[in-house]
């Protein structure tokens, strides 16, 4: 695959040239059916975005833009913002609903990030989650669960009623944020603890993360509601994939078990009572009414394995098994109306660290780029995912405070799509992965043994929202194993919107194994996918 320099950019080229190419079976292609026709493409690199300085934060908003980012999701941290304060029940001067009350620069790369995204053209998704400062947190003795036990969910209603203030688009001049999320990763301790605790009246362990959580996102919807977000998109959960039966306060919970709980439904999905529901406190959902949310936010992460991987417990969900959420969510709904039916999934967090440069914990540069365009086209032929992110942009630095030799080393993610510090690398040196998210593509075997077919799935992303019917143009070519020569298998085809093809061939046109791709063309210029082999 010829490689594009600086940033993705279509190639320019005599289209004539592509003319001149044997066209095969290019009459036989049908296309296939669009599961989901319209999908956001986030990306997200807090490193960035919020913490590298202006320079690094607009040269990067621009890159995601080329790379056809349309959103950029960032943590918007209780405890950064209201570093320094003091307990509003001791210090009455202290106002924790207003924006003005909290330390001069505390929302200065929020503000930059908004109006900065805004100028290239992006939207900005904040998911305001704690921990938060010191004296809005529970007390306890162990040191893991310190920075998240207990928080107040009162004061973080405070708190999201002076971000909702702030980005509610008539503040002083600072631009409109119309997409949330409430807190990070309940289900994981380093987020929100105790994740469990011994009930003397269950005579078990009773989860308790998602009773902190369910208070915390009444406590924040509600003031997003009060400060002009009600009719925001507004996404629950933001829960991580993986994780155990409760056992104590470190445990991390499964997903779909953190799920029941929140909405107070047992293993079988039906409302609890009695004394199982009055030790979770289930009668909030009386005093507040359902789960009003635009969808449910996830992380499917599957580590080192690749997206066909499912853990052994169906109470994870990863995104060989991301089908799973949106089930789960309707039948709690039918069960309970506690939530909507047809709550859309987005896939908030999703990405591969490779090696280089961790040896510990990377996969190759090559399945890194096949991988992400696989997790790509699943959530595609899922209809209720609204939405994929990119986790993250560039690595991130290693942590100097181990030795280089050392697994702690590469502690921090190196999920990006560009090398990042340290790698002994040039940093911003784009791997495999930069251009093939870019343009991803999937190839699949499909269709019953009397009708086998292959099924060629390709997206435009860097060119998505500007697709016309004259100025974009996509074709998949294939070489046969040994040859040199490509040849086109399809006729030209228009994208949709957001720059999906779905088409499908007679598999037994392809006897001998070989190698595809697709490509676009534009008035004066081509761009091309990454070259997968089928049968791989």
């Amino acid at each position: 695959m010829p490689s594009v320099t600086s940033r993705p950019r279509p190639r320019t080229i005599l289209l004539a040239l592509l003319a001149l190419l044997p066209m095969a079976v290019a009459l036989r292609a049908a296309p296939a059916a669009h599961a989901s026709s319209s999908q956001r493409s986030i990306m997200m690199d807090d490193n960035l975005l919020l913490y590298s300085g202006n320079a690094t934060r607009y040269t990067t908003l621009q890159a995601m833009k080329t790379l056809g980012v349309s959103t950029v999701r960032a943590t918007l941290l209780w405890s950064a913002v209201a570093h320094g304060t003091k307990n509003p029940a001791t210090h009455r001067r202290f106002d924790p609903t207003s924006p003005a009350a909290y330390p001069r620069g505390a929302w200065t790369n929020y503000d930059q990030l908004v109006a900065d995204a805004q100028a290239v053209g992006i939207s900005v998704y904040f998911d305001v989650t704690g921990p938060g400062p010191s004296w809005a947190m529970g007390k306890t003795s162990d040191p893991k669960e310190k920075a998240s036990f207990m928080p107040n969910a009162g004061q973080f209603g405070k708190f999201v009623r002076a971000v909702g203030t702030r980005y509610s688009g008539t503040y002083h001049g600072v631009p409109k944020v119309s997409v949330w999320s409430i807190w990070n990763e309940p289900n994981q301790v380093g987020w929100l603890s105790p994740q469990g605790v011994y009930n003397s009246q269950l005579h078990a362990v009773l989860p308790y993360s998602p009773i902190l959580y369910r208070q915390l996102w009444f406590a924040a919807r509600g003031a997003l509601n009060h400060t002009g977000h009600k009719h925001d998109i507004v996404l629950a959960g933001e829960t991580a994939p993986l994780g155990s039966p409760p056992q104590n306060g470190r445990t991390p919970m499964r997903p779909a078990q953190f799920i029941r709980e929140f909405f107070c439904v047992n293993s079988k999905l039906k409302p609890l009572t009695g004394l199982q529901a009055s030790v979770r406190g289930c009668s909030s959902f009386k005093r507040n009414g359902p789960v009003v949310t635009s969808g449910w936010a996830h992380h499917p992460y599957t580590k080192a394995q690749p997206p066909t991987w499912k853990d052994k417990s169906p109470d994870s969900i990863v995104i060989a098994n991301i089908s799973a959420l949106p089930k789960l969510l309707d039948a709690i709904a039918k069960s309970t109306h506690r939530v909507a039916t047809g709550v859309p999934t987005w896939i908030t967090e999703m990405g591969y660290e490779t090696n280089p440069p961790d040896p510990y914990r990377g996969v190759t540069l090559a399945n890194q780029a096949a991988w992400n365009n696989e997790t790509d086209w699943i959530a595609y032929e899922q209809s209720r995912v609204a939405a994929v992110t990119q986790f993250q942009f560039q690595d991130a630095g290693p942590n100097t405070n181990y030795k280089r030799t050392a697994r702690g080393y590469w502690g921090t993610y190196q999920s990006g799509l560009e090398y990042g510090a340290g790698s002994g690398v040039p940093a911003g040196t784009h791997k495999p992965a930069y251009d093939a998210y870019a343009m991803p593509i999937w190839i699949r075997a499909t269709g019953p043994a009397s009708n086998p077919q292959i099924e060629l799935w390709t997206q435009a992303r860097f060119h998505a929202g500007q697709i016309t019917p004259t100025g974009d143009r996509v074709l998949f070519q294939f070489q046969p194993q040994g040859k040199t020569t490509w040849t086109n298998e399809t006729n030209f085809l228009t994208p949709n919107p957001d720059g999906f093809v779905d088409v499908k061939l007679p598999e037994n046109a392809y006897g001998v194994p070989g190698t595809w791709r697709a490509v676009w063309v534009g008035t004066s210029s081509y761009f091309l996918s990454r070259d997968v082999s089928f049968p791989s």
